[in-house]
């Protein structure tokens, strides 16, 4: 809503000050968002106000665009019932055909819900990433994720992302984790329980990565950022603990 004031107070002011070309050309620089749904959002305020037919052309071009991210991802977010469960958890949201597995948890503490986490995956390791929807560095980090995720899937090692419902809602979460494809267990999380992880971790914010060993133990320094690990080093911490 905000952002809809903004726009429809600087579209106006701009027309005013330069000339219609000019004004269009500033007007597309504004669409600078690296979220799809900020993007179709100022798009859709900035095509009605283009006056100079490039232009035009141009945003309904990079509107499309956006529409067919947004199409994309609704067919990648198709439900299958054929992917990894964390069972102690109850049904899963969603099971996604590129091997994501979304819960929703609320009303749990972080003592119980790492009890479940750690029964869910005996015998196996846990690369632990606390993220949000909004936060930068946690999606610059993504596809890092998601390529040691599909080099290491021999090893006995499980990826879980736990999102903070923190400024976010569930469909933008669902949105963020399609545009992606990232696989792995997924989890959006209530404010309590993701204040409650972070205290646990000693996150000083986001991202938070932990490594959980084998025997379900925390090993504090293990994880400092995913770029920063590859096939080899997580196999070497694997086998260390």
């Amino acid at each position: 809503y905000r952002e809809e004031q903004a726009f429809a107070r600087l579209l106006p002011h701009i027309d005013s000050l330069f000339t219609p070309a000019k004004a269009d050309l500033l007007k597309m620089h504004l669409n600078i968002s690296q979220d799809l749904e900020e993007q179709k959002l100022a798009l859709e305020k900035i095509i009605p106000s283009v006056k100079t037919g490039w232009c035009r052309t141009i945003a309904t071009g990079m509107y499309n665009q956006v529409l067919e991210k947004f199409a994309a991802i609704e067919r990648a977010m198709v439900n299958v019932d054929n992917q990894q469960r964390a069972e102690p958890f109850e049904k899963p949201l969603l099971q996604t055909s590129f091997g994501a597995t979304l819960y929703k948890v609320s009303g749990m503490s972080a003592e119980q819900f790492l009890a479940r986490l750690k029964q869910s995956f005996p015998g196996k390791a846990i690369v632990f990433d606390l993220w949000a929807t909004w936060c930068m560095p946690c999606l610059s980090q993504m596809p890092h994720s998601k390529k040691l995720h599909n080099t290491t899937r021999d090893l006995p090692v499980a990826f879980v992302y736990v999102c903070t419902s923190v400024s976010s809602d569930e469909e933008k979460w669902k949105r963020k984790i399609g545009e992606l494809e990232l696989p792995g267990i997924h989890f959006f999380v209530d404010e309590k329980l993701d204040g409650e992880l972070r205290q646990h971790f000693s996150f000083r914010g986001y991202p938070g990565y932990a490594f959980i060993d084998r025997k379900g133990i925390f090993r504090p320094g293990a994880i400092e950022w995913i770029s920063m690990i590859d096939r080899a080093s997580l196999a070497a911490l694997i086998e260390k603990y």
